[in-house]
């Protein structure tokens, strides 16, 4: 019987970081502690708060592998111990536990296209391909003022003041972009959304023309 602190992970994984959720466990996951966001594969790891879909994964997938197991057992009793003796509910609800379970297994959490995409933009731009939706606003919070200080650091600039007047160079706009999205985390505003938006665009083509130039290089 396993008992103790652990974390469920990966999920959405992504070029080798990914979110894991550490839990109470009493041989299944009892209680969720902390969400966290892994970079790298030497176990650094930022919190994240509680990601709910991991969460709800894991539970829904012990309840359905537990739940096929009950079934068996119940449906399966030497003798006239039989708590289900219909033998085709007990088949019914054993396909339905295996399809909960190859669903909240393999398909909850998968990313399509657009998703990876918007995840390489910002592991480009700060190392770390964690999307905004991710964090909570506590995380976001001190991630964008750690960005916010390392930016000011190095371009001497306030980032705020740039994106409002425009008066970036393309060197800023990956980093600005980033800082943009997870200030949308912590505070939305149709103007900062509309920033977001240009920088996203400007982003992706400043990538298209790099991609251009490798080829012909």
């Amino acid at each position: 019987m396993r008992i103790g602190i652990a974390t469920i992970k990966p999920m959405k994984k992504h070029k080798g970081q990914f979110i894991g959720t550490q839990f109470i466990i009493l041989v299944i996951p009892l209680i969720p502690i902390q969400s966290h966001f892994f970079i790298g594969e030497y176990g650094r790891s930022i919190e994240i708060g509680w990601y709910w879909r991991q969460i709800v994964k894991a539970y829904m997938v012990f309840i359905s592998l537990l739940g096929g197991i009950a079934v068996i057992g119940m449906s399966a009793a030497p003798g006239n111990n039989n708590i289900i003796e219909n033998k085709t509910l007990a088949f019914g609800l054993v396909v339905a536990c295996i399809a909960a379970l190859i669903y909240f297994g393999f398909f909850i959490g998968r990313m399509n296209e657009e998703e990876k995409e918007l995840r390489d933009l910002y592991g480009d731009a700060v190392g770390m391909n964690a999307l905004p939706e991710y964090l909570n606003q506590k995380a976001a919070k001190e991630l964008l003022r750690s960005l916010s200080l390392d930016f000011m650091t190095k371009t001497k600039s306030d980032w705020g003041q740039l994106v409002k007047e425009g008066s970036y160079t393309s060197e800023q706009v990956p980093m600005l972009f980033a800082l943009t999205g997870y200030q949308l985390k912590i505070e939305s505003s149709p103007m900062m959304e509309l920033k977001h938006q240009k920088l996203l665009e400007e982003y992706k083509e400043i990538k298209k023309k790099r991609l251009l130039n490798n080829d012909k290089a």
